[in-house]
């Protein structure tokens, strides 16, 4: 049920709302997993059994485009459809927004990261997906090889470009750089993205995960993980 929770506290500033419901109408979710929160107020939703993303404002009143689906709440756009294809999804888990407009989302059932820009029109070299959303990269593949995945479940992304991902299946963390040319000591799965690290293997030890399924980084650099099966949270700095 889509419902007002509190209204205005101050006079610019938007109330505590709730929305959504079972289904696949705008605004509606099946099993939605995660969600990301850019510096321009969208609010970026894995819809994960609706094989989408979608893309609220959190404003009032809503602009001309877009529809209230909550108080201070409004639908903007949807993209995804089930499949392999750029801008397509296979349950996706995990989603994460930088301060450029760049959206990434753990693509978990099909073993990879996907990555997107909030724009319009969409810059060279990248492909509409839906009106102001465009297609930048995808990489990984299923597997355990630096830069393959299982089950890719969580997502976070520094200001310094960094992106890590909670590799589930594969009981670790992976690190990558995002870069036109990698800098040495990295490197390159696809254009612009380089291979850093990893962590992690299957255990109850410090540095050890149950299908780490969460993960945050803070602006210090602390990589905060959830580790599921564990009970526990991991940090590491």
């Amino acid at each position: 049920m889509i419902s007002s929770i509190s209204s205005n506290i101050y006079a610019n500033y938007v109330g505590i709302s709730m929305w959504g419901s079972y289904g696949s109408g705008n605004g509606q979710f099946d099993k939605p997993l995660g969600i990301a929160v850019d510096s321009k107020g969208n609010v970026s939703v894995a819809d994960a059994g609706n094989n989408r993303i979608q893309k609220f404002q959190l404003v009032h009143p809503c602009p001309s485009g877009t529809t209230q689906v909550g108080f201070g709440v409004c639908f903007n756009t949807e993209w995804g459809s089930y499949g392999s294809g750029k801008g397509q999804f296979s349950f996706p888990e995990g989603i994460a927004a930088d301060s450029k407009g760049n959206v990434f989302v753990a693509d978990a059932g099909n073993n990879r990261i996907q990555k997107f820009l909030f724009a319009n029109p969409c810059p060279s070299g990248t492909r509409q997906v839906v009106y102001g959303v465009c297609f930048i990269t995808k990489w990984g593949s299923q597997g355990t090889h630096n830069g393959q995945f299982q089950d890719p479940e969580g997502i976070a992304v520094d200001s310094k470009g960094n992106v890590f991902v909670a590799d589930a299946g594969n009981n670790r963390i992976q690190t990558f750089l995002l870069a036109d040319f990698c800098p040495s000591g990295t490197r390159q799965v696809v254009y612009g993205v380089c291979f850093i690290t990893k962590w992690g293997s299957q255990g109850t030890h410090n540095g050890q995960f149950q299908d780490p399924a969460g993960i945050a980084v803070d602006s210090s650099g602390n990589v905060s993980v959830s580790d599921t099966f564990n009970d526990r949270i991991q940090t590491f700095p």
